[in-house]
């Protein structure tokens, strides 16, 4: 193992996750680089290195978590966050890599905040939700982001109250947006207002990322 890869199945934003390529020949793991490794002996065939990647003007692109409900077929799907060679300003958005063509291609949505909690997609695969903050402490503030993901454009936003920590959820019929964790409550959120509805009061606290609300 080279040393590079030595760090490989440490946590990473997006947790390391792997693709195999439609023909079963390679697979993909997306980290700080992307590392591509051939399946019949499992040994590292080329590097993508993304802290430099071969568009102008761009450096350091981190991809996040993908999108589990916006996969598409033969590709990898995630938000990303980068910054620009000259004044270092960071942004967001979409990116999409082919597994086959090992092609890279992404869409600039806006300036990177501080932090993203990946993205909660609609069944039609129309509308992206994330939570993001931005400050520190007592200055932190939460919003809902809402995207339209044929455009890549943020349609709404809405302010909402920081828990210390939390987690973020999607309903099946992508009606509700779900705020728990760190407390006894399950907030829940009108996904096309970005209204809070109303709250669940589970009477105990919520210790894990996983939840089964029943309507």
């Amino acid at each position: 193992m080279s040393p590079e890869d030595q760090e490989g199945n440490n946590p990473y934003p997006g947790s390391n996750p792997f693709h195999i390529s439609p023909d079963g020949k390679y697979m993909y793991q997306f980290r700080d680089k992307i590392t591509i490794l051939d399946t019949s002996n499992f040994h590292v065939s080329d590097r993508i290195d993304l802290a430099k990647p071969d568009f102008p003007d761009m450096a350091n692109i981190g991809i996040g978590a993908p999108f589990g409900t916006l996969d598409e077929q033969g590709a990898f799907v995630s938000l990303f966050n980068a910054e620009d060679t000259v004044v270092h300003r960071r942004f967001f958005g979409i990116a999409r890599f082919d597994l086959n063509s090992r092609e890279f291609k992404f869409t600039e949505i806006g300036p990177a905040p501080a932090g993203m909690m990946g993205i909660q997609v609609s069944p039609d695969r129309k509308t992206g939700y994330s939570v993001v903050s931005n400050g520190e402490h007592g200055n932190r503030r939460c919003e809902f982001w809402a995207f339209d993901l044929a455009t890549n454009q943020r349609t709404m936003t809405a302010e909402f109250a920081c828990r210390p920590r939390f987690s973020f959820g999607i309903s099946s019929d992508g009606k509700r947006l779900y705020l728990y964790g760190a407390g006894f409550e399950i907030e829940v959120w009108n996904a096309a207002t970005l209204k809070l509805e109303h709250t669940i009061d589970l009477h105990n606290d919520v210790t894990m990322g996983g939840i089964i609300v029943v309507p």
